[in-house]
């Protein structure tokens, strides 16, 4: 049993039935004694369990399904957060900071996925430098030691692609890892969190498409596409339709360019971000030397027409 994740699931049970710690406590266990559970020095047993469970009305194994159900709700939380500062979407950043601010976390790893992207949306707000953003970033997965761990956690992972993306230095280190791991799941803490595993397939398509290995991309960014489409989900599937439009558009495949580039910008565009969607607009003209908005008509009209 996680003893501090239980007890605060027990917490924010307790503040949402409006119950003062001293009376959810009375003839239950002392103070003293709780504050050992919540610390983590003390285990919790089962006795206390069931006497928790028989103050809050509930079944002792119905309390305890709920606290396994309530760690999977808090992940998608986190990871919903995590987007949300990617994509800059300020409103639901917000949502969730007010949610998070009054919550007790029930899983380290959700925790630190948490602190990640509150040291993410500093950065990207410029209230902190690149050099500071990076070292706090590195304390917090412990980086470069991490490089040499045999199993990895999410937030090891994600701190690793943001490292990636923000230090080029230290990209062939990484991406080795990712290689590495790619290869062995068994290596991942997180077992098959797709989450994770969608962002190997896309950093070493990134990999290969820098190395002009157009094919080998495909391969890649292809496994990710069909791993959100069992799961039916569009986690960065925009990034995904852009990687595979460059890889058509370098080896000469018109039409799929055409495809992936429209499905991508179509994606950018559900996101209601206008810095997405200027971010992506920079992108096209970059590479292609034209305007996506009128690529996105053009494409539109064709595809009336037959």
């Amino acid at each position: 049993m996680d003893t501090i994740g239980f007890i605060n699931f027990i917490e924010n049970l307790r503040y949402a039935r409006g119950m003062s710690q001293e009376e959810f406590l009375h003839d239950i266990i002392s103070t003293r004694q709780y504050q050992r559970y919540r610390n983590g020095s003390s285990e919790i047993s089962m006795d206390c369990i069931e006497r928790m469970s028989n103050r809050f009305g509930i079944e002792t194994r119905k309390l305890l399904a709920d606290f396994q159900h309530e760690k999977f709700r808090e992940k998608e939380l986190v990871e919903e957060y995590y987007n949300s500062v990617v994509y800059k979407n300020g409103n639901d950043v917000q949502r969730l900071e007010q949610y998070f601010d009054r919550y007790n976390f029930l899983d380290k790893t959700n925790f630190e996925v948490h602190t990640l992207a509150s040291i993410l949306k500093q950065y990207l707000l410029n209230n902190i430098n690149k050099e500071n953003f990076l070292d706090m970033l590195y304390e917090l997965i412990h980086y470069p030691k991490v490089l040499n761990y045999e199993i990895l956690r999410d937030v090891e992972i994600i701190g690793l692609m943001i490292i990636f993306q923000h230090n080029i230095n230290e990209k062939e280190k990484i991406i080795d890892l990712i290689k590495k791991l790619n290869k062995d799941h068994n290596l991942l803490a997180s077992g098959q969190s797709y989450f994770v595993i969608i962002m190997f397939q896309y950093f070493v398509a990134i990999d290969f498409i820098q190395k002009k290995e157009y094919d080998h991309a495909i391969i890649y960014l292809s496994r990710a596409l069909d791993m959100l489409k069992k799961k039916h989900s569009n986690y960065s599937l925009y990034l995904i339709y852009y990687q595979l439009a460059r890889s058509y558009y370098y080896m000469g495949e018109t039409d799929r360019f055409k495809e992936m580039l429209y499905k991508c910008l179509v994606q950018t565009r559900a996101k209601h971000s206008v810095e997405l969607v200027n971010q992506i607009n920079r992108m096209v003209n970059e590479h292609y030397n034209f305007d996506a908005d009128s690529f996105l008509l053009e494409y539109i009209k064709m595809e009336k027409k037959t």
